[in-house]
């Protein structure tokens, strides 16, 4: 993990979930990971259509974005070619329950370059 907040999110995510695969929704207390939040996003998976979207982004995204996030289809972020991929790995680490990390470069609509961690937890 490159990325200090990854880190530290999922030293957290360890603390709270002792034995298990995920914590309760009620021991995760946002107040304790608030610095880290702009780093972070939450997807959802809608069971109607099959996609993935945006249920919360942290401010450090939607300020790369140029835009809020929220309801917005996680696959728009990939190329064509790669978005049945990224689909797959997504719906397979929901399955299995495991923690999922992954490094990819991020284009922003200036065309400058970031490196981006994604971490399921």
């Amino acid at each position: 993990m490159r990325h200090t907040a990854t880190r530290a999110l999922f030293a957290h995510w360890n603390e709270i979930r002792p034995g298990t695969a995920v914590p309760d929704r009620n021991d995760i207390d946002p107040a304790l990971i608030g610095p880290l939040l702009q780093d972070v996003f939450i997807l959802g998976l809608d069971p109607v259509n099959g996609r993935w979207t945006y249920r919360v982004a942290g401010t450090r995204l939607t300020s790369f974005a140029r835009r809020e996030l929220r309801e917005e289809p996680f696959e728009r972020w990939w190329r064509p070619d790669d978005r049945q991929d990224v689909k797959r790995l997504l719906s397979g680490i929901a399955e299995d329950g495991a923690p999922g990390l992954g490094g990819v470069a991020g284009n922003a609509p200036d065309h400058s370059i970031h490196d981006l961690s994604l971490i399921h937890i």
